[in-house]
């Protein structure tokens, strides 16, 4: 569960991740890295651009614009699990632009699982 507190311990800890898939990680830390060198704007709601590029800078738009809805639904489910508040808020932007403008029938026939 995703707290606000820090912990002042400076011991190494242990993080299960038994739902979050080696290369939905190894992505997560690419995000992570990025993100400490550039943070991501914050996104504004409700969204009111038309597409992600209009949103955040380029590189988190790349991130996110290509990635099949099952790994859309993989990031967002560790960013949740892993409580990284900034990817997670891309990644649902970026559902939300899935289904912007479409009737509730093109939304159900959308390719998730």
């Amino acid at each position: 569960m995703c707290t606000d507190q820090e912990d002042d311990s400076s011991e190494m800890l242990e993080i299960p991740l038994p739902r979050v898939r080696s290369e939905i990680l190894a992505k997560v830390i690419e995000y992570c890295q990025h993100y400490q060198e550039e943070p991501m704007t914050e996104i504004a709601k409700p969204l009111k651009a038309n597409k992600m590029e209009e949103v955040v800078q380029d590189w988190y738009a790349k991130f996110v614009v290509d990635l099949s809805p099952d790994d859309l639904k993989s990031y967002i489910t560790a960013a949740n699990y892993m409580c990284i508040k900034p990817m997670q808020n891309l990644s649902c932007a970026m559902v939300a632009f899935m289904i912007k403008a479409k009737i509730p029938e093109e939304i159900a026939n959308l390719p998730y699982k």
